[in-house]
């Protein structure tokens, strides 16, 4: 039987102590980003606005636009990790699908996805700051690789629940990311490790975003006005409007993602890299708020001083613009580009209920219920989309709306059975480096040895390696505990009977070993 003190030393404190270090490292290095993400964006739009005076200038930037394309294109070739969205890959390293180096991700990912805000590509800093994140998290368990190596996915999680937490000022949200998003389960590891990184990554943001003049929500506080209870048809409304529009978005992702790949497949990668920055330059020169990341675009929404024509041409470029960038690997995020998209089709709504006659009071919670329905549909995080409408946006006095804008815009992605954009990354990204990869299917037992790190936990709460099945747990001489409903508590000399598929069973073997070892 395993001892207080031991569970205390072996289990606890690893938990506490990953996520503390992690969460102030995680909160330092993104609120650091932030600062630079900022400043960066605003060179980029005196950049914009010195080009418009100087069009003379334009064919030399292209010109360089194609240079920066195929020196983008040559560091994601040798650094596959760098890639696309930090979210889908985040997501995709906590499942253990991917495996990259924790320090290039790192200064890779802080510096490319500054070259995409400086240019314009509509990306946003929430992925990078989520990669960094989990960057911070597996390079926490690198100083005993071999002993923490067990360990590195829960600091992992913890790194993206805290720079989810930073990057948008919403530390509940932060912490339901990496249960609902990243791993869809709960089990107290991923708890205790995830909530103390976004305890501490929440202190350490704020003492250090007033000193370096950051401002730690995403969103401000708006007052909204309470729905009567005879209206509960506009959220019914809202969440089918935009739960159709992320089918819609989602099959055009497909689109773009065929055009890009296949129609265009003996096209150079960085020619059609090159192809995404000219357009993003071109269009941020004659149309405003067709770039960036869409965080300003959003702020403007609520001022309500766009035109109907406007709102749908905006919402076809950014569109567009956005997909072709995480197509074609440029580095940003998607997760508020994808709002402001949302927000652009809940404009259109609010615009409507103005046309017919509604009072001005109904447009900002329109926009608002946009907002939280599009995380629950285009992103599937219906939970997340809830508390992130009670923490960020002042939905408060309107919980019953919000609840049925979530879970009528989710219920309409389900009907269609559509996968998240997130998901739908995750999938293409793990596929594109698993290719022509042999994949080996095979079955095995390992044996739980004392002091290990499976030594005492329940089978359910272990992350075991991507494609690997417990089949059967065969008890060895030591006293065995079983849990409710039955999960299984692991104690030394059980044999574990697996099966795993897998493009690199190098790496499940030694993931296996160092949790059964």
């Amino acid at each position: 039987m395993i001892t207080m003190k031991k569970h205390i030393s072996r289990t606890i404190l690893p938990y506490l102590g990953f996520g503390a270090v992690t969460g102030i490292g995680t909160a330092a290095v993104v609120v650091f980003y932030k600062y630079v993400a900022g400043k960066t964006i605003h060179l980029s739009e005196d950049g914009y606005a010195y080009l418009r005076e100087h069009l003379w200038m334009l064919p030399l930037v292209l010109a360089l636009l194609v240079a920066l394309a195929w020196l983008l294109c040559h560091i994601y070739k040798r650094y596959p990790g760098l890639q696309g969205s930090g979210i889908p890959t985040s997501i995709a390293a906590q499942r253990g699908l991917l495996r990259f180096s924790w320090w290039r991700s790192l200064i890779g990912t802080f510096l490319l996805s500054l070259t995409s805000f400086f240019i314009g590509v509509p990306l946003g800093t929430e992925g990078p700051a989520v990669q960094i994140g989990t960057a911070i998290g597996q390079g926490t368990t690198r100083p005993r690789k071999r002993e923490n190596n067990a360990w590195s996915r829960y600091a992992m999680t913890g790194g993206a629940c805290a720079g989810f937490s930073v990057v948008t000022g919403a530390p509940l949200c932060g912490l339901l990311f990496g249960i609902e998003e990243a791993h869809r389960r709960l089990n107290p590891a991923l708890l205790l490790v995830s909530s103390t990184a976004v305890m501490f990554s929440e202190i350490t943001q704020q003492l250090l975003a007033p000193w370096m003049g950051v401002d730690a929500a995403l969103f401000p506080a708006r007052p909204l006005m309470t729905l009567p209870t005879a209206e509960l048809w506009i959220p019914a409304v809202i969440g089918i409007v935009m739960g159709l529009f992320a089918v819609a978005f989602l099959s055009y992702y497909r689109v773009i993602k065929r055009f890009f790949n296949h129609s265009l497949q003996r096209v150079p990668w960085f020619i059609k890299v090159g192809s995404v920055l000219i357009l993003t330059v071109l269009t941020g020169l004659w149309i405003d708020g067709s770039g960036s990341t869409g965080h300003h675009l959003i702020l403007s929404l609520f001022e309500n001083n766009l035109t109907v024509p406007t709102l749908l041409l905006l919402l076809a470029v950014r569109a567009t613009l956005t997909l072709g960038a995480n197509v074609n690997g440029l580095t940003g995020g998607i997760f508020v580009p994808t709002l402001a998209l949302g927000a652009l089709t809940a404009a259109l709504l609010g615009e409507g209920a103005l046309a017919a006659g509604f009072a001005e009071g109904y447009y900002p919670i329109i926009l608002t219920l946009g907002l939280v329905a599009c995380i629950a549909s285009m992103m599937k995080m219906p939970v997340t989309a809830a508390v992130f409408a009670f923490e960020m946006l002042g939905c408060g006095n309107n919980v019953l709306y919000v609840i049925i804008v979530c879970v009528v815009s989710y219920a309409i992605t389900e009907l269609f059975g559509v996968n998240s954009i997130i998901d739908t990354v995750v999938e293409n990204k793990t596929a594109a480096l698993s290719a022509g990869r042999k994949t080996v299917k095979a079955e095995r037992d390992f044996t739980v040895e004392a002091d290990s790190f499976a030594d005492g936990k329940q089978v359910s709460d272990i992350l075991w390696p991507a494609g690997v099945f417990v089949l059967s747990v065969t008890h060895g001489p030591a006293a065995h505990i079983k849990g409710a409903h039955g999960h299984q508590v692991l104690r030394a000399g059980d044999i574990l009977h697996v099966q795993y598929t897998t493009t690199n069973e190098k790496a499940v073997l030694q993931e296996m070993g160092a949790l059964v070892k």
